[in-house]
């Protein structure tokens, strides 16, 4: 068939090689539907540059669960003997890793490295995509990964992939549509089908009009499904057997393999499945020509057929050293096949080859398939099977599916009396709660472990239980007893010789005193840097640097902060530690906020917040930056902070929920609505005061302060204090000379002289703070000073009550009837946040009751240009 609407498509991938040949490396993600065209452009492309590149495919099965690199097997001989030598003997994946750029990067003449078949790949292959995305601009490879973007969830790895590479600069995407009419007529010309009829049943979709033209019928059939059978039935049943058996082994098919299956040869066999278009032509495999239809073609096969083919496939494959070593397929074969035994034996080792890889995904399903067959099993390898599972269901975000498999496990554990196990499982499971946001859940099961191990005698468990409740202790700022629980777990580690668990403990420890706002904290963490970097334990270091940053940024030491993340977003980007890096990343717009490069952390920010490999906590700090930056330009930022608090509702610590109380305080205080600014900062202010963190007291009793609420200067850090306690100038100077320029006007606003005001004004003005550079103004014209400039700011000044859009959609709401929890619900919002609003809404309109603020809208015509809208 004739190759339409592709050549602008064609060009791109020829741009791409004109790259690589100057040295540049490119990557290419080209997505569309199934059938849309992917593998018709990219063979297409491989032929027109033959005499230019060497081309290698790789292809990925969707009907095998794949081991970690499956697809990268068939590349190796490519890519040379060390990345062979490297994938057989299954080194660490970092070395593989290492590897493949380096052999990309000495490539003797240009590559072009195709991946068909992407949303079927396993994680460690996809790892490596993320790997060399960044880095492949130092290659003389060109990377095509095809993929079927119909396939991808919301969570699919290869969607965390394609996100994080986003913006990386040798990095493209590109989606092919579906044909036009006209292209459709063209290809249906002499077929004798009804060109119209043919697009409105197929939609343009290449595969699609050209199986139905290939039907060769004048009734088109009413499905593919049927389209392809008919092709099939025109084969010998010979023909036809070999179909069933290609379907059956999967996408890659070894000829050798298939001969014994099908028993005799099958070279006439293939041609005669060529000559119908069931496969396609290769010089290395035997593979259908499309994914289609080899779905199609193995569904047709009735159930006794395909548990008979299986069973042949597997006994060939254990019989064939080479094909023995597959443990994935091994293992689908099997389960196809029926076969408990074998089953159990090869799905846990390929779930240990997994995970060894860090192919967490395809680890979790492995297991999963495992316990399918488990049920004849002893209890004491049913419990290892279901733990295992739950690891990596955590790993794999299954949070829910990991806490409940768990919290089973723990009850068969119980049966056999163990309880050294028993708590270590429990330790986990209370593991598992944190990062589903179930935190009482979390601290509970923490003090069950620990008393279940308590009386185990020591032990590294009841040191790892130590460390656990110490953690969660410091991450709800129980930080007295954050340090008992250190110590005790660094006594025990320090007894036994457990290194790792000494580093976990001592950062803890190290983070907690920084917290009191204890100097010795520094040098604790920055050891913990270093030794978890000796044992190479790169999570630790991760999350000590990051502690660093965190720490620095709290105490408000931006350049001590910016050190820790240089540091800390090199090593965690350079060993792909995505989200600990996204974490950094998102404290560095916070910075950068504060030093006034507001268009540099919004664009930050707005990646951030497109990324779904984006934590909990990252998308907190990043959606806070954002509310905090949009309040400042005098825009509307409630949309950003509620997201904001709802996030750090769901976590419920003190660190979240303070930092963002204290930016929604600020956007209440620069619209002026000072009962909200206190409604905001109050509660986490008194929390704060009790945690005896100074830093975050600081923060929020400083708007209190400014809204007229008396706070304890004694109880707060340095600059909050000196503005407190009346003494602004010095405050102004602590603020400037640690590079916070907002903070510092703030500080020279809050003068009751001329002169401070106007330098305040000044310096707002130059930032482009809005907000406050209008509160200054308003003070001084106040004061009666002269030629001061007036006017709303930009997100109000289109309605006469002032009201940002968010207050106008609710204010809308509330003329509709509707109660705050009505309105809560219709926007995805708080009852709280949605009380905020009306509250704002009666001070702007001097109302003093929701009737009399919808009396005053109706008078201003703020109802006018839209249709009130019910309440859920």
């Amino acid at each position: 068939m004739e190759l339409l609407e592709r050549d602008a498509y064609l060009q791109e991938l020829r741009e791409c090689l004109d790259r690589c040949v100057e040295g540049q490396g490119q990557l290419v993600f080209l997505g569309g539907e199934g059938g849309i065209g992917k593998t018709s452009v990219v063979e297409r492309f491989l032929a027109e540059v033959s005499d230019r590149a060497r081309g290698v495919v790789i292809s990925c099965d969707g009907l095998k669960m794949p081991g970690p690199f499956g697809a990268m097997y068939d590349i190796a001989e490519a890519l040379g003997p060390e990345v062979e030598h490297l994938l057989a003997t299954q080194a660490p994946r970092d070395q593989i890793f290492r590897a493949v750029l380096t052999a990309l990067r000495e490539v003797p003449r240009p590559l072009v490295l195709v991946g068909e078949d992407a949303h079927w790949s396993d994680e460690a292959t996809l790892e490596l995509v993320r790997f060399l995305g960044r880095r492949i601009g130092t290659t003389r490879a060109v990377f095509i990964v095809i993929y079927r973007d119909d396939h991808l969830g919301a969570h699919h790895p290869l969607r965390r992939t394609l996100g994080d590479l986003a913006t990386a600069p040798a990095v493209r995407r590109v989606e092919l549509p579906r044909l036009s009419r006209a292209a459709v007529a063209t290809l249906a010309e002499g077929s004798g089908l009804d060109p119209d009829e043919l697009y409105r049943r197929t939609g343009g979709n290449p595969f699609y009009v050209t199986e139905l033209i290939g039907a060769g019928t004048m009734d088109v059939p009413p499905t593919v499904r049927d389209a392809v059978l008919a092709r099939a039935a025109a084969l010998s049943p010979g023909a036809r057997a070999l179909l069933d058996a290609i379907a059956a082994i999967g996408v890659i098919v070894n000829p050798e393999l298939l001969a014994e299956v099908v028993g005799g040869p099958v070279e006439d066999l293939v041609e005669a499945c060529l000559a119908v278009g069931m496969l396609r032509p290769s010089q290395r495999v035997i593979a259908f020509r499309h994914g289609i239809v080899q779905d199609t073609i193995l569904r047709a096969m009735s159930m006794p057929r395909r548990r008979a083919l299986h069973r042949r496939i597997l006994a060939a494959m254990e019989a064939r050293p080479a094909l023995a070593k597959d443990l994935a397929h091994l293992s689908y074969h099997a389960e196809e096949a029926g076969d408990a035994e074998a089953v159990l034996r090869y799905a846990v080792a390929a779930a240990r080859q997994a995970a060894a890889f860090r192919s967490h995904r395809e680890a979790a399903a492995q297991y999963d398939r495992a316990l399918r067959f488990a049920d004849g099993l002893p209890v004491e390898e049913r419990i290892v099977l279901m733990e295992a599972w739950s690891y990596e269901g955590y790993l794999t975000g299954d949070l829910d599916g990991a806490i409940s498999t768990q919290a089973a496990a723990i009850e068969l554990i119980r049966s056999t009396g163990d309880r050294r196990h028993e708590g270590d499982s429990t330790r986990w499971l209370s593991r598992y709660c944190w990062f589903a946001g179930r935190n009482s859940e979390a601290h509970r099961y923490a003090l069950d472990a620990y008393t279940l191990l308590a009386g185990e005698g020591p032990c590294p468990e009841l040191a790892m239980a130590c460390s656990n409740l110490s953690q969660l202790r410091m991450l709800s700022w129980d930080l007295s007893e954050a340090l008992e629980w250190g110590e005790r777990a660094i006594a025990l580690a320090t007894e036994m010789g457990e290194q790792a668990i000494l580093v976990h403990a001592r950062i803890n420890v190290g983070t907690a005193l920084l917290v009191l706002g204890d100097d010795r904290g520094w040098s604790v963490l920055e050891a913990c840097v270093e030794r978890a970097r000796e044992l190479g334990a790169e999570d630790d270091a991760a999350r000590a640097l990051t502690n660093l940053a965190w720490s620095s940024w709290s105490q408000c030491r931006l350049e001590r902060t910016m050190r820790y993340l240089e540091e800390g977003i090199a090593y965690t980007a350079e060993r792909d530690l995505v989200s600990m890096e996204l974490y950094q990343r998102a404290l560095r717009a916070s910075v950068w906020l504060e030093q006034g490069a507001w268009d540099d952390a919004v664009a930050e920010v707005e990646v951030l917040r497109s990324l779904p490999s984006a934590a909990l906590p990252t998308r907190i700090v990043a959606q806070t930056c954002l509310g905090r930056v949009l309040a400042l330009r005098g825009d509307d930022p409630s949309e950003a902070l509620d997201i904001a608090a709802d996030l750090a509702r769901q976590i419920g610590e003190l660190q979240r929920v303070g930092h963002v109380a204290a930016a929604r305080a600020e956007a209440a205080w620069l619209a002026g609505d000072l009962p909200r600014v206190v409604d905001e900062a109050h509660d986490a202010y008194d929390e704060a005061i009790a945690r005896q963190d100074r830093w975050l007291a600081g923060q929020l009793g400083v708007w209190l302060h400014r809204a007229g609420v008396q706070v304890a200067a004694e109880r707060m850090a340095p600059p909050f204090a000196m503005e407190v306690m009346g003494d602004v100038d010095a405050a102004a100077r602590w603020w400037h000379e640690h590079g916070y320029r907002i903070e510092s006007a703030r500080a020279l606003a809050s003068s009751c002289e001329e002169d401070g005001l106007r330098s305040a004004l000044e310096a707002f003005e130059a930032i482009g703070a809005r907000a406050d550079a209008a509160r200054v103004a308003r003070q001084l014209r106040e004061m009666g000073a002269r030629h001061i400039p007036r006017g709303p700011r930009p997100a109000t000044r289109a309605n006469a009550g002032h009201l940002t859009p968010r207050e106008l959609e609710v204010l809308r709401l509330v003329a509709s009837g509707g109660s705050n929890r009505e309105i809560a619900d219709r926007l995805y919002l708080s009852p709280k946040t949605v009380g905020h609003h009306v509250s704002a809404i009666l001070g702007k309109l001097d109302a003093a009751s929701r009737q009399d603020a919808v009396r005053h809208a109706q008078a201003l015509g703020l109802l006018q240009d839209r249709e009130p809208t019910t309440p859920k």
